[in-house]
């Protein structure tokens, strides 16, 4: 048999070598790779089985079914977490106009925010008592 259509050969010359671990079966065309595969995201804490969710996993639940993207999902949660902690992590059912009004003065004056963000936050945040 010639050497140069020996199918070991020809397999040996394709390509970049393939560490054994990345090398599924070896057919006539060639090795197969297996991609690696990522590994899954972490979640965030989650309450315990007994407690009732927290208010960020209730929010996170109620973007959910309104299946808004995950960015958004994303951003809404970051702007109620910055709400609760300009008002020294206290929870937003105990706030009202006032602390939302504040919270929205000092995104425009200190933060220098554009309106449009502002509209965004002061959106979510008056509908707080939404179901969330």
């Amino acid at each position: 048999m010639d050497p140069t259509r020996d199918p070991k050969t020809l397999i040996q010359r394709r390509g970049p070598q393939l560490s054994p671990a990345t090398v599924g079966t070896v057919k006539a065309n060639g090795p197969i790779a297996i991609p690696s595969v990522p590994p899954a995201p972490q979640a965030e804490p989650v309450a315990p089985a007994g407690a009732a969710p927290r208010l960020l996993d209730r929010l996170r639940e109620a973007i959910r079914v309104r299946h808004y993207s995950i960015r958004t999902e994303a951003t809404y949660v970051d702007w109620v977490r910055r709400f609760i902690l300009f008002h020294a992590k206290r929870h937003p059912r105990d706030m009202g106009a006032a602390e939302v009004s504040a919270f929205l003065t000092h995104l425009a004056v200190n933060r220098g925010v554009a309106p449009s963000i502002a509209r965004l936050s002061r959106g979510l945040l008056t509908a707080k008592s939404g179901g969330w």
